[in-house]
This record gives C-alpha cells, sequence and structure tokens, in this order.
C-alpha cells in the first residue's frame, strides 16, 4: 500500500505533532507499506535522514498565517497524491494542506484528517476570527467530506468542534516507546551533578514548549507554595512566539535553585530527565494526548495533569498518578499538595501502575494493530465514496 503523510513544520520543536508523524511513518514502513512524507515548512529543507519532503512556505505577511505555499499546486505534490491509497493530513489551519486535501478529493483518494488538538475550543481561543474564518469556508473539505476525523483521545473528541460533523470520527491513542527497569537513582545521580544539586534531592520534572497553554509559570508558582523542602522543578522545553520565556528564567532566577529552567531538550537526553524524574508535572488548559505524560508513564514516574489533558481519564483510571479536580490556580496548588503529601512508596506504586498502562495500551505493536486497523478500513473506500 502506498501511504501519503502531509503535515507542517515537522520539527522537533513542534513537539507532539512531529512525534506522531514520524510514529506513523515507522509503524507504516515496518508493516511494508511505501511511505512519503510531505512537510510543509518555514524551517527550510533538514538534511538529518528522515526522508521527509521538506517545502519551504511562504513568510509574506498575512500569507504565512496560513503557511501559504504555492508548490502545493504542483505537478510532482499531484502525482504524489495521485499514486497513494490512503493519505493522512496533519492539521488545520494551514493552506498547503487543504490543497493536498483537494487533490486527493479530486482524484478519489480517500483522507484522513487529524487535527492534533487544532478542533478543540481552547484552540479556538488563539487567532479566533483567522481560524473561525477558516473553518466557515473549509470544514466541508477537512471535515464532512475526508474519510474520517482521527482523534488520539476520547477527551479531544468529545471536545472537537466539529464533534457530530464527521463522515466518520475515531480514536487511536498514539504510539510511545516504552522501557523495561532502569536504575532511576543512577540517572538521578547524573542530573543532580549536572545542576548543581545535592544529594538525594528529589525532582518534579515539567517538559513543555513554553507556551501560555502549558502554564508553565502558573506550574511553576504553584510547585513554590507546595513543595516542601528536598524538592526540586526542572523545566525543559523549547520557547514559543506567543509566550515570553523570560517569565520562566526571572521565576527560576528568584526561586534560589528550587526552579531550574534548561532550554529545549530532545532526544536520549530528555529521556535521561524522565527517568531521573520522581514526579512530572503537566496542568496544561488542553492537550489533545501528550507524549510527555506518556512518556513519564512509560518510566514508572507518577503523574501530576490538569482535567484538560487527553490522557487525565487514563490517568486516574490506571492509577498512574494525580488528577486537578478542575483547572484554576487553586486546582492545580490541590493536585501538587496531594502529590507532595504522599510516601515515596506510594507514588513509586503510582509510577508501576501508569508503567503497565502504558505497555497494555500505548506499545508500539498495539499502535500498529489499531492504525493498521484504520488504513485498511479507509484505503479500501471507492471513489465515489470519497467524492
Amino acid at each position: 500500500m502506498n501511504i501519503l503523510l502531509s503535515g507542517v513544520n515537522l520539527h522537533p520543536i513542534s513537539g507532539g505533532t512531529f512525534a506522531t508523524v514520524c510514529s506513523f511513518r515507522e509503524t507504516f514502513v515496518r508493516a511494508g507499506h511505501t511511505v512519503n512524507v510531505l512537510n510543509f515548512t518555514k524551517y527550510g529543507a533538514a538534511d538529518d535522514g528522515r526522508g521527509f519532503l521538506d517545502i519551504a512556505t511562504s513568510r509574506w505577511p498575512i500569507a504565512n498565517w496560513y503557511h501559504c505555499c504555492a508548490t502545493a499546486y504542483s505537478e510532482r505534490i499531484r502525482a504524489m497524491v495521485e499514486a497513494a491509497n490512503l493519505v493522512f493530513i496533519h492539521g488545520i489551519y494551514v493552506h498547503p494542506l487543504l490543497v493536498v486535501s483537494q487533490h486527493a478529493r479530486d482524484r478519489g483518494v480517500p483522507y484522513v484528517t487529524v487535527p492534533h488538538g487544532s478542533l478543540d475550543p481552547h484552540s479556538l481561543v488563539t487567532h479566533r476570527w483567522r481560524k473561525r474564518f477558516w473553518l466557515a469556508l473549509y470544514h466541508d473539505m477537512l471535515v464532512m467530506q475526508s474519510a474520517a476525523v482521527l482523534y488520539a483521545t476520547p477527551t479531544e473528541m468529545e471536545r472537537s468542534w466539529a464533534r457530530g460533523l464527521e463522515r466518520h470520527a475515531v480514536v487511536v491513542p498514539w504510539g510511545i516507546e516504552t522501557h523495561g527497569d532502569y536504575e532511576k537513582e543512577a540517572f538521578a545521580a547524573r542530573i543532580r551533578t549536572r545542576h548543581g544539586l545535592r544529594s538525594g534531592q528529589r525532582i518534579a520534572f515539567f517538559c513543555a514548549r513554553m507556551a501560555a497553554v502549558k502554564r508553565p509559570v502558573e506550574t511553576m508558582t504553584a510547585f513554590l507554595r507546595e513543595a516542601p523542602e528536598g524538592w526540586v522543578m526542572i523545566c525543559a522545553g523549547p520557547a514559543s512566539h506567543d509566550f515570553p520565556v523570560e517569565k520562566v528564567a526571572a521565576l527560576c532566577e528568584k526561586s534560589q535553585g528550587r526552579c531550574i529552567y534548561t532550554g529545549p531538550v530532545f532526544g536520549a537526553d530528555v529521556l535521561e530527565y524522565y527517568k531521573a524524574a520522581d514526579l512530572f508535572l503537566l496542568l496544561s488548559h488542553s492537550e489533545n494526548f501528550s507524549h510527555s505524560v506518556a512518556t513519564a508513564q512509560a518510566c514508572a514516574v507518577p503523574v501530576v495533569v490538569s482535567p484538560g489533558v487527553g490522557l487525565a481519564c487514563y490517568v486516574k483510571d490506571c492509577g498512574g498518578g494525580f488528577v486537578a479536580p478542575g483547572e484554576s490556580f487553586e486546582d492545580i496548588c490541590t493536585a501538587l499538595r496531594a502529590a507532595f503529601q504522599a510516601d515515596p512508596a506510594q507514588l513509586a506504586d503510582q509510577g508501576r501502575a501508569g508503567r503497565r498502562w502504558a505497555e497494555r495500551e500505548l506499545s508500539q505493536a498495539v499502535f500498529s494493530k489499531r492504525l493498521g486497523a484504520v488504513c485498511h478500513s479507509f484505503a479500501a473506500k471507492t471513489k465515489s465514496e470519497c467524492a
């Protein structure tokens, strides 16, 4: 089978979307399919061995709002779409992805829209008129005429602006790398040495883009209020255009060493932080899934999350950590207080429960089976069904 994945700004700095597209590609390749990836990007061509077809988007004002790209109309892109048995559209408010959808529809090639949280009401708060204008014009193409809309969690599906408009709505939790037993203290000692921490200090880890939706400042402020002596909070993640990362740096400066900001950390380096952590914190306004929470669970680290995190319902059901009772700052403090009052044995039990759940529900083998079922179901659609 020939599968085409299309996305925008597919780079490690893009976080979950990049990780998901890479996971899709690896899963399909392992299954023996031919896979091509179209990456319409503002970062330029990348010689990193991933094999993506990187296509530059417009930098002109207004046009760059929707990452406009004239190359999306080229014969090469049309031919790639026509050769595919199934196309995945990873994104919503992006001009070239709309064009790829149009190419697929015109040629009777089924396509699946993957919104990555873009249809969540909280997403519509930022640039709301721009996004609502886009949805008013193109929701038929992106939602109603696609073979399916693919969500990462039931929470993302239930909160979707498009709920009920989809031809088919499918939930497939993303796959992650799972981790067996490891020497936590060895990783913790390494991180403590790296940051000049005292022996035995316990680590609360926060890993996300420094963006308003992730609430890094509120989380750090709540940590400083609730964490007892002997805990340190390490924050890792790249800056983003909509949030002054200087606020994080300033709060760390005032914390007298209780909060540390590392800047962006990726790959094997960031995995060391997960494995060193005693607790993982993510109290975002909204997450369609959260690879960071899933990674923490796979590393047997108990998590503290907000109800807005897509995996929160699973965290609660499997006993893998603490879910805040609401979205307010006081709710964040309540969840952190409960976590810090728990004894180490309870936290370890929660970490192990989270890992068992991740191994059972998020392993690459399980993800491959679920995604394969979606692939075979919708790739079998006829031209008349896609029209």
